[in-house]
């Protein structure tokens, strides 16, 4: 007579830990992720280590808050499948144009048939354009955003992105006069920036400028493997919450870095680079506006459960989180977070452990002046959740 064993299966203890800069400093990050400077979304050493740690070769990786695009953009340079998505068209479309660039003989060729000399409308040139661009500047900025328009194909696209990344800066390589580059300033302030710095809009040819920016984010190469996992991938403007374009589970990996509460809505610091990709009217934000913590947390709960839709079993979520203040408090979204899934969610997810994240941030010091690199550090917080 055989006898049943009673077998015991002890969950594994959660874990904390604080990475090195020698984990996240392994190398230089590619340079297609400086194809752009934007404030939202992953950053690129984090994608690297989480794609490594949490995904194999071949999975799909999913990011469906992919802002800059730098997870999608670390899958497909690491050999998995990215799928990418958001509620503003503008982030997935650099997304898109990172993941599938196209070299610079194509580029070249392409750009060959631009005329930037044809005659323009220039009514609104005075009104939203003059602070930042002298006239012929703006004539050829004109001409190649509706060349970029009547063309759609996938060099067309990429020479946006490229172009976009050139709009507003603080050097001679950029078209227009001195101004912050992650940001589209207003007219108005742009208008006092000139006055501050007792400058004017000098002419920027747009043609020789965005061929020495493509030679520039493709000094790295490509890696073989990339064209062919990014054939297999998905964009979508979509909300997290209902991922209707992945029909059914597969994914390997969620890595994103959500809305958090009180975080400001950026959509109108984007204002030139929408208007120059043509989207028009009044675009979502990132996520919804969450005041207080108990709207995120709602919100979180939604997504969560739309992801244990499509995440394969044994699959991970890793979540960029900070600490954030509300009000007069501080809050810990990741042990936040990690209490209510374990308290709410425990069928669908199991919160695996969390790690403390310092990142050197360009963004800081661009919107702080700050020179101090030990105040220049962003505290990222991730947390891992397993689809059980």
């Amino acid at each position: 007579m055989s006898r049943s064993a009673l077998q015991l299966v002890e969950t594994v203890p959660f874990y904390r830990r604080e990475l090195t800069d020698s984990e996240l400093s392994e190398g230089d990050d590619h340079s297609l992720h400086y194809s752009i400077a934007l404030m939202e979304g992953c950053p690129a050493k984090i994608a690297q280590y989480c794609i490594e740690r949490f995904s194999k070769k071949g999975e799909v990786v999913l990011d469906p808050f992919c802002g800059a695009g730098a997870t999608p953009l670390e899958a497909a340079l690491r050999g998995r499948v990215p799928y990418a998505s958001d509620t503003n068209p503008y982030f997935v479309r650099v997304a898109e144009a990172k993941c599938a660039p196209s070299d610079l003989t194509e580029v070249t060729l392409t750009l060959q048939s631009l005329n930037v000399r044809k005659p323009i409308d220039i009514k609104v040139f005075s009104n939203f354009f003059s602070p930042f661009y002298d006239i012929n500047t703006f004539r050829e900025l004109v001409n190649l955003r509706e060349f970029l328009h009547t063309q759609p194909s996938p060099v067309t696209r990429f020479i946006e992105l490229t172009a976009s990344g050139l709009l507003h800066g603080p050097s001679a390589g950029f078209f227009s006069a001195y101004s912050f580059p992650q940001i589209s300033l207003r007219p108005e302030l742009q208008k006092e920036l000139n006055r501050k710095r007792n400058q004017v809009p000098d002419y920027r040819a747009i043609v020789p400028r965005i061929l020495r920016r493509t030679a520039s984010v493709l000094r790295d190469g490509l890696p073989s493997v990339m064209r062919s996992n990014v054939e297999r991938g998905r964009f979508a403007v979509s909300d997290s919450r209902n991922l209707s374009y992945i029909g059914r589970p597969g994914v390997g990996l969620v890595l994103t870095a959500p809305p958090l509460p009180a975080e400001p809505n950026h959509v109108e610091d984007l204002w030139l680079r929408m208007w120059f990709s043509g989207i028009q009217g009044v675009v979502p934000a990132r996520g919804p506006a969450h005041a207080t913590v108990e709207s995120w947390l709602d919100f979180m709960n939604e997504a969560l459960c739309e992801w244990a839709r499509v995440v394969a079993r044994g699959g991970r979520v890793a979540l960029i989180l900070r600490s954030v203040k509300v009000g007069a408090q501080d809050v810990d979204l990741d042990q936040l977070l990690k209490d209510y899934v374990e308290e709410n969610l425990r069928q669908f997810w199991e919160a695996e452990g969390s790690f403390v994240a310092q990142e050197k941030s360009a963004q800081l010091k661009e919107c702080l002046g700050e020179r101090d690199p030990k105040k220049l550090r962003q505290r990222n917080r991730v947390l891992v959740l397993r689809r059980k």
